[in-house]
């Protein structure tokens, strides 16, 4: 999945996202929420996600039905963060004999 950073996405469409990060999430009435996206539960009967804002205020719960539009202003953490595509690189690593050792990965 290719990154989704500097790009602008219309949420009140049924279009599904798996992004982690920075984002300006335009709401109904106007307002504006910058901070670090770090759920999305469309699991639900009311799907919402939930950010950290960026002035440290207390975290905000937004429903989907309230996002206007998404303006993805950072570094997508979870981009190619799978399953699938851990364990494939896994293997690879193993099949050429490099180390395995399981370690978090660098934030930049």
């Amino acid at each position: 999945m290719p990154s989704l950073q500097g790009t602008v996405a219309d949420l009140a469409t049924p279009e599904k996202r798996n992004y982690r990060g920075d984002v300006t999430v335009k709401i109904t009435g106007g307002n504006r929420i910058c901070g670090y996206i770090f759920d999305r539960n469309t699991d639900v009967d009311d799907p919402y996600v939930r950010i950290v804002p960026s002035d440290d205020s207390a975290c905000h719960k937004i429903y989907e039905w309230q996002i206007q539009a998404m303006d993805f202003t950072g570094r997508d953490t979870a981009a190619g963060k799978n399953w699938r595509a851990w364990t494939k690189h896994y293997q690879e690593k193993k099949a050429t004999g490099e180390s395995t050792d399981l370690h978090p990965d660098r934030i930049d």
